[in-house]
Order: C-alpha cells, then structure tokens, then sequence
C-alpha cells in the first residue's frame, strides 16, 4: 500500500521558511511530508547547492520533522536559480517519478504572486502535479512569500497574498512564532535576503503572529499576479511576457487538460 503524504512544492532551499508552521503541523497530524525542490544553487556561486542543502536539513531538525522525505528535484535535473520556469516539462516528468510510491492528497505550493520567478513557476508544477494526482481542488493550497502588489518602491510585503481569494490565517503561539523565527540563524548562505525581508517577518510572526494560508485562487495565468509592477522586474528585470513565454507550452499541456 502507497503511504498517504502531502506534498509541498518549493523553489530554494529556504523557501520553507515562508511555511514553517504549517509544515510543523502537518508533520503533527501524523503526515507523511514530501518536500520538493525544484532549483538549487546558483550558476554564479558553485558548491552553493550543497550549502543551501544542509541549511535545509538543519532547518527541518529545528522544527523537529522527522517523517519526511526530501526531493531536490532541481539538483536532480541541474536546474539552478533562475531557470525553473525553462525546465517545467523535465521537473515534472522526474517529479511524476519520483511521487509513484506515494498516495499524495494534499498539494501545497507557492503562491501566483509575482515574488520571484521561480516561486511562481514552481506554483505552476504545483498545480499541474495536483491536477496529474487527481488531488481534490480543496486540498491544494498556497501560502506567500513577499510581492510588491499595491507597494511603492522601494518596499514590499512580506507574508501576505498579492490578490485574489479570500486567505486564512494560521494563528500561532508565542512558542511556535518564536522557533519559526529563529530559523533564519540557519540560513548563513541567504543571510543578506533575510536582512532585506526581516522586518516583514518580524511584523508578521512576532506582532500579527500568522502565516497566511488558503486553497489555490482561480488565477487566469495568461495574466501577471496582479496589477503593477511585479517584483521580480523590479529585482531581477524578469518581464512577465518572458515568464509567459517560457511556460505557455506547459500550462497548455498539464493545467489546461483535464486529469488521465
């Protein structure tokens, strides 16, 4: 018998930090967790993957995870940093593979929201691997990162959806706002992005004491995340129109088909 499981689809090594809580009590509920990752490293920096690899390993010891499997699908394939939305076809096809011994029904991913491109192609993976799996609309879910929807420059916001659906809020203890906070003492190679986004995750854990989670919204992903200027042109000068381009061919053939 396949080992029922959730699986929570990630861009970077880090990026389950913007979900710590609930990754915690999943593991709580008794449920299996499968934690993909679907870029590493960076061209620029070798040796870097490995780093941020261990990081992760560390973080997940904090939180005290231990019925987990981990799947760095993006190591696996060379993919790094930047290029997930070129390679959506291969991770899905590896990570379709690497899911059969397990009876997945709940799908966590990123959320659409214009935070950087990898997150948002990763949300596509996503979604496709939950609508491949049959995984019931009600149990794929999204959670942020930070966007710049409704934001000047040069601020933008931490933890909270950019638009569309309503977002529940996942309450959190001092105790559990704290370890999550704590987490980001792990981190050493991404010390300088956590600066950046420290007073946003300060104000977020520590004040309204929440991570934002919800179902999937019923994005139109022909269109960006939400109105404006995307974070990801402001930082790192990648147009939606290239985004779209880049991932058009995938959605056509995995989101937009009905589930075999």
């Amino acid at each position: 018998m396949r080992k029922k499981a959730t699986l929570v689809v990630l861009a970077h090594h880090d990026d389950e930090f913007f979900c710590s809580a609930l990754i915690a009590r999943e593991h709580a509920r008794l449920q299996h967790l499968i934690v993909a990752y679907t870029s590493h490293g960076s061209v620029y920096r070798p040796g870097l993957g490995g780093v941020r690899s261990e990081e992760t390993k560390q973080a997940f010891e904090k939180l005290k995870i231990t019925n987990l499997t981990l799947i760095p699908v993006g190591q696996e394939l060379d993919v790094f940093d930047g290029q997930v939305d070129q390679n959506l076809p291969r991770l899905f096809a590896h990570l379709i593979l690497r899911l059969d011994l397990f009876d997945v029904t709940r799908v966590v991913a990123m959320a659409w929201e214009g935070g950087h491109a990898d997150h948002d192609a990763s949300h596509l993976l996503a979604v496709a691997i939950a609508r491949k799996l049959q995984v019931k609309k009600d149990e794929v879910l999204e959670f942020p990162s930070y966007n710049s929807c409704h934001v000047p420059r040069p601020f933008f916001k931490v933890g909270k959806f950019a638009e569309g659906g309503s977002s529940s809020e996942s309450n959190l203890s001092l105790g559990e706002a704290a370890r999550c906070l704590r987490m980001i003492l792990l981190y050493h190679s991404q010390w300088k992005s956590f600066l950046g986004l420290l007073p946003g995750i300060t104000w977020q854990l520590m004040i309204q004491r929440q991570q934002q989670i919800r179902q999937v919204a019923d994005y139109n992903y022909r269109h960006p995340p939400h109105g404006g200027e995307l974070f990801y042109r402001r930082r790192f000068h990648r147009t939606f129109q290239s985004f779209l381009e880049n991932t058009k061919a995938f959605q056509d053939s995995t989101i937009f088909q009905p589930p075999v």
